[in-house]
């Protein structure tokens, strides 16, 4: 949604753009790497230490359109 209340958009050309809105959920597994169990300290501190980022992985969309969708691999 990027607008408060519409969605018109006012290009510099004068032409306007109204665009409906939807809502969007996703869901997708999330992968914690600090549950990998190792012996090595170095690679505990290298799962630590990117633990907080988001790897690529399936997903499903379900939208306000009444639509749902499926992707192999979303951010």
């Amino acid at each position: 949604m990027t607008g408060a209340r519409q969605n018109v958009i006012s290009e510099a050309s004068g032409n306007t753009t109204n665009f409906k809105r939807y809502r969007q959920f996703y869901i997708a597994p999330d992968i914690d790497l600090t549950k990998i169990k190792t012996r090595s300290r170095s690679l505990k501190t290298i799962f630590g230490v990117f633990g907080f980022l988001k790897f690529p992985a399936p997903t499903v969309e379900f939208n306000g359109n009444g639509k749902t969708k499926f992707y192999w691999l979303y951010f």
